[in-house]
């Protein structure tokens, strides 16, 4: 959680008299970061990372197995912004559940948010913090070498018919996404830093009293 203090002041008046008072409002708001499917960001919204999306090239000859020859039509994704009027998104649903709704785009601190999250979306660039991750349309298609623990490089991967190979570069790439999520997970604390500063001159201000990145912020 993270809080947000008020200084409240009030003056009541019954006839001649005149009473004040004045105390201090804490607010919070469930800062929180998503461990599902590489999202990441707030309690109140959430940035889904770009996973790849598409089949890859299979070449299949009666003499020899089925094996996978380049890309096809694979390519990154686009990250997904998760709020609380966004639909179409498996993981962003989940994570409305878990956290109750989120921010709606009637809050005063949505832009505030948008802000921290649109720079998260930004991190997934090439050159940026993220940009090395998910991607295969750099050209050298890092996914050929890509070997779980145990197995084949996928580029060495066959099968003896197309749907069975299919199948494999399946769970191949739900591997290789987890990877690409524990890497991002590592680099959470630059992430939500680089996040946090880009948002805190945002109105409305609050006074951040904990930071879920630990000893990794700035």
């Amino acid at each position: 959680m993270q809080n947000a203090r008020y200084n409240v002041g009030v003056t009541a008046y019954a006839g001649a008299e005149v009473a004040t008072g004045r105390a201090t409002l804490t607010t919070q708001v469930p800062w929180g970061v998503d461990p599902s499917e590489g999202g990441v960001g707030l309690g109140v919204a959430a940035t889904f990372a770009p996973v790849p999306i598409g089949e890859p090239a299979i070449a299949c000859a009666s003499s020899t197995p089925c094996r996978i020859t380049g890309p096809g039509t694979l390519r990154r994704g686009m990250p997904f912004l998760c709020y609380a009027e966004s639909v179409g998104h498996a993981g962003c649903d989940q994570f409305k559940g878990q956290n109750g709704g989120l921010m709606p785009d009637t809050s005063s601190f949505r832009a505030k948010i948008e802000r921290h999250e649109s720079t998260h979306v930004a991190q997934f660039n090439f050159g940026r913090l993220n940009g090395d991750l998910y991607g295969i349309e750099d050209g050298s298609f890092p996914l050929m070498s890509f070997a779980p623990p145990g197995g084949p490089p996928l580029g060495q991967l066959t099968a003896p018919t197309q749907g069975e190979l299919e199948q494999a570069f399946r769970n191949y790439l739900i591997l290789w996404i987890r990877a690409s999520g524990d890497q991002q997970r590592e680099r959470s604390g630059a992430a939500e830093s680089e996040a946090w500063q880009a948002a805190d001159g945002v109105p409305p201000q609050y006074l951040f009293q904990m930071c879920h990145c630990g000893s990794q912020c700035q």
